[in-house]
């Protein structure tokens, strides 16, 4: 069975990118049921923060100097 969560509003700046990326951490840190879950964080904001936020920043900024 699959849940899926939205975090959704259409204002700007009312913190969507952070409230999803502490859910998402917190529910792929627990078990629920007895066993941890498979989370899928999907980031349809341009600027790319979510991902960003996953990705460590040594990784990061390697990737934009080549």
């Amino acid at each position: 069975m699959t849940t899926v969560v939205t975090i959704m509003n259409m204002k700007g700046g009312v913190g969507k990118t952070t409230v999803t990326m502490h859910l998402g951490g917190i529910i792929s840190l627990y078990k629920f049921g007895g066993k941890f879950r498979k989370v899928l964080l999907i980031d349809y904001d341009p600027q790319f923060n979510l991902s960003q936020a996953f990705i460590p920043a040594k990784t990061y900024f390697v990737c934009i100097t080549r």
